[in-house]
């Protein structure tokens, strides 16, 4: 159970770091300077609020490809 939790975190870590980069390039350029506009604008939850709705569809996703894989396998054994 502690083995997929932490795969589950590091796919919404990973995640999380991706859209950061997509969406404020200057980032990783001037990451203080970014940091003091959060800040001053406090906007704390919004990339955690966007990098949940990325998860949440990416997980859809995930569960959908196994059901099919798992209706395939039924399939082949029959």
């Amino acid at each position: 159970m502690i083995k997929i939790i932490f795969k589950e975190l590091a796919i919404y870590i990973v995640l999380f770091i991706a859209l950061a980069a997509a969406m404020h390039p200057d980032l990783f350029s001037a990451p203080m300077e970014r940091l003091t506009l959060m800040t001053e604008r406090q906007n704390y939850i919004h990339p955690f609020v966007y990098t949940l709705l990325a998860y949440l569809i990416i997980c859809m996703f995930r569960l959908f490809f196994k059901a099919l894989a798992s209706l395939l396998k039924m399939q082949k054994k029959r």
